[in-house]
């Protein structure tokens, strides 16, 4: 029987009770100092032990459980953070959660805040990590025309033993190849095994799908837990909710309002006839959604079949055995809510319910791609990659994809380009702040790809969303903090679990791109329909993509608002210095671009896919990506720091980034020592930075001690990585 059956010494029944205490006592800290569960990991350390004595007290039989694997779990789920997380308020419309809790809730209040209190007064650096281990799901390859699956095949069984390989779903050319079930690539050995699949002269590209997984914990003297994963980064959220204006609490359409979308449906016919790709981790029959979803033409690229229902599992139950820690349960109906909730009886909703979608008469195509919209800590750019090539075949006309990472993949790439290619506005999401260093502010990907339409996030008031990732890429602005939405979670345990739908307030640029989304299929609509456009601009459908970015950024939006120093209604302190060109043209207005005439098909730049197949050198990416995050410094600079760095001639340093540049990188992507090190030496404005004259702060003396970026390679790298650079 279940009960029977253990995980790690303990009855599933057991471990089940353990994680929703765990999750509830959480979410309940979280509730206590006006955050959410997630953003505790800055105060990690502290919060276990805290977290810990609550579930004793709230359930003495799980004393049968350890403590280092009541401290592991607890660990796990504060290492979670998400681009959208729900929390438990009490201006969701469904009033009944959380109302057991609030003696909890009170007693708890005071401890939590003199821990926060404790940190701030004392300028202790808050307890940083985010500890995190890495993995590989697949390694993904591009062939040449003349090369065929069989030879792939015989490649990857001359390299390694066991290996499957399969085409990456619609994209010519493109293969995945993965280990066996259950079997544990590190991320080093991923990257020897893709330079050996490069030494093949068929094989056009090569590189490895990287997720973030449990590790093993480190004990310390006595047997406890010290860590529970591998340093990966040191990522802090400035607080993945706001939930502090009150204008938001009980106006459910408040971002309809902000953005004039009701506006664009008297012309746009409110996306009657549109369909919605929407890329995501899939969908529920919530009542807010089920009318507008189209799921016989939806897929699940992550099983891999074709029913993209989101399980709504939060929990680590099966994680924990396999491979991936990460979840956002309920995220694909949060946000496909706000694209497409239908209007309620009477023009308006005045039911159970409250939310309306900008494109209330939209059809959505829910395809599951990911269980995490993080995509870097799942590995899952190929399957969101396939994911985007099953929205064209099932005649998608717009693209939502509130997901994102901050290193491109060429499959993603090469999906979003055949999505513009074939005529489909693809929108995604700038991204949500993970760290307060600039690397990770700037616009994500698959957002950052040319031709995208990249959302930031605003509040109420037309400000910037503390969190919103920024930058040149963003082409327009909607709103992304305090968004009502759909909401839906399991409640129960094991047979007694049932699915509870409600709504309540969340936020991220997942909702923004949402917001955009939508009002893209409205625009769709003013002018005929997709069809109609075809025709307008003589077939050649790239050009509706191209029109609809020229349209937002000739329309009269709605300015940002920058505020001058820290907002007095923001309780939680640290308001980014923003800069106004970061955020496109403003915050959209729906009604607004509805007015703005077509532009003429002579006036709009056509990017083919024919782009994708120009062989862009890897040295290039690495130069271009420095720039991205840093556009204030020179080309002739960085190379000459990256040269200083990695001891190599700078006429070296071509054939070295351009064999290791993608796994360069990576490294850089999930370093926060190696990112800080070259914006220290960028910052410095000079190559040869340690010099007897120069006066270093503490911090600056501990980022050269630490090692240059060559000793974080020779530390970290790969073996082939390694031998090329000694």
């Amino acid at each position: 029987m279940k009960a029977d059956k253990k995980i790690n010494g303990i009855t599933v029944n057991t471990f089940e009770t353990l994680l929703m205490t765990a999750r509830r006592v959480l979410t309940l800290l979280s509730q206590s100092y006006g955050q959410n569960e997630f953003t505790l990991v800055e105060l990690r350390d502290k919060n276990i032990a805290t977290a810990d004595a609550l579930i004793l007290k709230r359930s003495p039989e799980l004393a049968i459980v350890s403590r280092s694997v009541r401290r592991k779990l607890l660990s796990a789920l504060f290492e979670c953070f998400a681009d959208d997380l729900i929390m438990l308020q009490p201006h969701t419309i469904d009033s009944s959660e959380g109302i057991d809790d609030e003696e909890d809730m009170t007693e708890n209040n005071n401890e939590m805040r003199i821990l926060v209190e404790a940190e701030e007064n004392n300028n202790v650096p808050l307890s940083s990590p985010h500890q995190l281990g890495l993995g590989v799901s697949c390694i993904t390859l591009r062939i040449s025309s003349d090369a065929t699956e069989k030879d792939v095949q015989s490649l990857i069984e001359s390299l390694v033993e066991g290996w499957t390989i399969s085409p990456l779903l619609g994209l010519e050319r493109f293969y995945t190849v993965c280990p066996p079930a259950g079997e544990r690539i590190e991320v080093q050995q991923a990257w020897d095994i893709t330079h050996k699949i490069l030494e093949a002269n068929f094989v056009e590209y090569a590189e490895p799908a990287i997720y973030q997984l449990p590790d093993e914990p480190v004990l310390d003297a006595e047997g406890e837990s010290e860590s529970d994963f591998q340093v990966l980064s040191s990522i802090r959220t400035w607080g993945a909710q706001d939930h502090e204006v009150k204008e938001t609490e009980k106006s459910p359409e408040w971002s309809l309002e902000k953005t004039h979308a009701k506006e664009a449906w008297q012309a746009g016919k409110e996306g009657q006839a549109v369909l919605i790709g929407h890329i995501d981790t899939g969908y529920t029959w919530h009542p807010e959604l089920a009318p507008n979803l189209r799921v016989d033409l939806g897929a699940d690229t992550w099983d891999k079949d074709r029913w993209p229902e989101d399980s709504l599992d939060p929990s680590l139950l099966d994680k924990l055995r396999n491979v991936l820690p990460v979840v956002q349960a309920g995220h694909g109906t949060n946000t496909a809510s706000v694209i497409a909730s239908p209007v309620g009886k009477n023009g308006k909703h005045d039911g159970e319910f409250g939310i309306t979608g900008t494109a209330p008469k939209a059809a959505i195509i829910p395809i599951r791609s990911t269980p995490s919209v993080v995509i870097l800590r799942t590995g899952s750019q190929p399957e969101v990659a396939a994911g985007i090539m099953h929205a064209i075949r099932s005649g998608a006309q717009v693209i939502s994809m509130s997901l994102g990472g901050p290193v491109n993949s060429a499959a993603l790439n090469e999906a979003v380009l055949a999505a513009l290619d074939a005529g489909v506005i693809v929108c995604a999401a700038a991204g949500n702040v993970v760290t307060r260093e600039n690397w990770l502010t700037r616009v994500m990907y698959p957002a950052a790809i040319p031709g995208v339409v990249a959302v930031a996030g605003c509040d109420f008031h037309y400000r910037p969303w503390r969190d919103t990732c920024r930058g040149p890429q963003v082409v327009v602005t909607a709103p992304g903090t305090d968004v009502w939405r759909a909401t839906a979670k399991l409640k129960g345990i094991g047979r007694r679990t049932i699915t509870k739908y409600s709504t309540g307030r969340g936020s991220g640029t997942s909702y923004a791109v949402a917001t955009v989304a939508g009002i893209a299929a409205c625009w769709l609509n003013r002018w005929g329909g997709w069809h109609a456009l075809r025709d307008r601009f003589n077939g050649e459908t790239r050009r509706i993509p191209e029109a609809f970015i020229d349209c937002i950024k000739r329309h009269e939006a709605i300015p940002i608002v920058i505020p001058d120093g820290q907002p007095k209604d923001l309780k939680i302190k640290g308001y980014p210095a923003f800069n106004a060109s970061d955020f496109g043209v403003g915050v959209i207005h729906a009604g607004n671009l509805m007015q703005v005439e077509l532009p003429a098909a002579t006036d709009l730049r056509i990017m083919s896919t024919l782009d994708s197949e120009t062989q862009v050198s890897a040295s290039h990416e690495v130069f271009y990506e420095v720039k991205r995050v840093f556009p204030a410094f020179s080309k002739h600079l960085i190379r000459q720091i990256l040269s200083n760095e990695l001891g190599l001639a700078e006429n070296h340093l071509d054939v070295f980034l351009n064999k290791h540049g993608r796994e360069f990188v990576h490294h850089l992507s999930t370093s926060e020592r190696m990112r800080n090190r070259l914006e220290f030496l960028l910052n410095s404005s000079m190559a040869d930075v340690v010099t007897d004259n120069m006066v270093l702060s503490s911090e600056e003396q501990l980022l050269l001690s630490e090692g240059s970026l060559r000793q974080e390679l020779l530390l970290n790298g790969s073996n082939t990585l390694i031998a090329d650079l000694q």
